[in-house]
């Protein structure tokens, strides 16, 4: 069970580590001086309004106590992967108006980030993206199916491939075979 405090100097976190399947998590949030709580998020998605969290342990869990300054208008970020099986996004919650925020879109296995989006607007093509909050704003990572072409030359020393690497579905792919001194190339074969 992972725990952070956004702001970082909002406040602190305690109870999160290591637990066994069905053990009881009692999670803490206690704000600095000039804040104040706001709420539990998980993904971007509120799962406790108060500031002490408690639940069962029955899967890996990233948690985010929310702060805000004493007295500061709260802006909210909504955070969506699409598609779900995409990828995960982080820095969604609860933050004072003109915060500058970090976001952050890690691809699953088979998927490459292709962009941030606010709406039908391209708003960021880097998987951190950091930008000034002065707007309640949802924000999409857009992910693309993608494929790993790998190549290699047989015998080893009879030359050199390249062109390989991970494409997006629908990508031309272009590879290269650059025979040895003593050798021509033959063909490609896939599996055998």
């Amino acid at each position: 069970i992972v725990t952070a405090a956004v702001p970082a100097a909002g406040g602190g976190t305690a109870g999160g580590g290591v637990f066994d399947d069905g053990q009881a998590v009692a999670l803490t949030a206690t704000a600095s001086p000039g804040y104040h709580f706001v709420n539990w998020t998980e993904g971007g998605v509120q799962v406790s309004s108060t500031s002490s969290y408690n639940f069962t342990a029955t899967a890996d869990r990233t948690l985010v106590a929310n702060f805000a300054p004493d007295g500061g208008n709260l802006r909210t970020l909504a955070l969506n992967p699409s598609p779900l099986a995409g990828g995960t996004v982080s820095g969604a919650g609860a933050y004072a108006d003109g915060s500058e925020v970090t976001v952050v879109a890690t691809p699953n296995p088979g998927y490459l980030f292709k962009r941030w989006e606010r709406g039908n607007s391209n708003v960021g093509s880097q998987k951190t993206h950091t930008f000034v909050l002065d707007r309640d704003t949802t924000l999409t990572a857009r992910f693309v199916r993608a494929y790993e072409i790998a190549t290699s030359s047989f015998p080893s020393a009879a030359g050199g491939t390249s062109g390989g690497g991970q494409f997006e579905d629908g990508d031309n792919v272009v590879v290269i075979a650059s025979p040895g001194a003593g050798y021509v190339f033959a063909n490609w074969t896939e599996d055998g």
